[in-house]
């Protein structure tokens, strides 16, 4: 896990182990990470590094773009808007964007 800030919010290196526990039955033959775990994954690592302090509400314009299989190197950016209360989320590799969303909070 490599971590960097970046004018607006927060970059973060991921390693996706092959051994996770997501990956076996989602689907056999063809491993994916599901999109639940990116959307946990995006809020665990948002409240750790930003001053998150209200209850979810809902979610805005989430996007699976591209699957996430194991041994992916990902970058996950992050971006805390207080005011509002969005957290805006994207997954991304050398290949380009995964998935990407915002979480609201309120």
């Amino acid at each position: 896990l490599g971590v960097d800030k970046t004018v607006d919010g927060i970059e973060l290196n991921l390693n996706v182990p092959g051994d996770l526990i997501y990956f076996p039955g989602h689907f056999a033959g063809f491993p994916i990470l599901p999109g639940v775990v990116q959307i946990a994954w995006a809020e665990h690592f948002g409240k750790l590094f930003f001053a998150i302090d209200k209850p979810f509400l809902h979610m805005e314009v989430i996007k699976f773009v591209k699957v996430i299989q194991p041994g992916a190197e990902l970058k996950l950016m992050l971006n805390w808007k207080a005011s509002p209360g969005k957290l805006y989320f994207n997954f991304s590799s050398e290949s380009g964007t995964h998935s990407s969303g915002r979480i609201v909070y309120g």
